[in-house]
């Protein structure tokens, strides 16, 4: 059973620093996250949250529980950057579809009058 308190106590002190190489990448990204799934964030925050808390009943303060508050803590990080990148980049991304759908439009038009013109040019 030590074995097992042990290799808790490791990867769960490990598990804390792996979300930084996430958070990186999700703060580069210039976009509104869309195919991060916020559910999925917000049910990590209380299921780590909710396994600190039966550890405190269990056991007290101990590393355990501290190490799930952690991951809870980094999980609402994880959760509050793709909440923010959503509100900074939505309108800019709505913009740009809009944008792009007025090119389009103006190329079909634009075409269309070339179509046109060849017709009338024609005997």
């Amino acid at each position: 059973m030590i074995g097992l308190g042990i290799a808790f106590t490791v990867f769960n002190g490990l598990r804390v620093f792996f979300y930084v190489p996430q958070f990186l990448i999700l703060i580069k990204q210039k976009h509104t996250l869309d195919s991060h799934s916020l559910f999925t964030w917000f049910s990590w925050i209380f299921a780590n949250a909710t396994v600190a808390i039966y550890f405190v009943q269990l056991a007290g303060w101990d590393e355990k529980a501290l190490l799930n508050i952690a991951n809870s803590f980094m999980c609402l990080i994880g959760f509050s950057i793709i909440l923010y990148k959503r509100k900074k980049y939505k309108g800019i991304h709505e913009s740009g579809i809009s944008e792009l759908m007025d090119e389009n439009q103006r190329l079909k038009d634009e075409l269309n009058k070339l179509m046109n013109d060849d017709k009338t040019d024609q005997p």
